[in-house]
């Protein structure tokens, strides 16, 4: 099954220490599948906040089988989290910003 494109947000965000992050969104609409669940069946997705002159200094949050939803942190293990609607993954992603930067930023 083709995937469509439901939304792509990419902007560049300063933090208040005045270092520069972008911030990449992409979410796809993937039909029924053969992943465990509703939320896997239906949705893929790679979010990720990094330092533009420092891109491993990054927190990644993502869905893909055979792991489900999960962080990864400056390019670290994977670490699996529970979500099951697409405002919590939003709501884990900016936690997981703020507690990697130290500071809250809108996603």
């Amino acid at each position: 099954m083709k995937a469509t494109k439901i939304f792509s947000i990419e902007r560049i965000v300063e933090l208040d220490s005045g270092v520069l992050c972008r911030l990449h969104m992409d979410l796809f609409d993937v039909g029924k599948g053969k992943a465990k669940g509703l939320f896997l069946d239906r949705f893929r997705f790679s979010w990720i906040f990094f330092e533009i002159e420092n891109p491993m200094r990054r927190v990644l949050v993502d869905c893909h089988q055979p792991f489900g939803v999960h962080v990864h942190y400056d390019g670290g293990p994977h670490e699996p989290v529970e979500a099951e609607t697409l405002e919590d993954v939003r709501e884990l992603f900016a936690q997981a910003i703020k507690k990697h930067f130290g500071e809250s930023v809108e996603v």
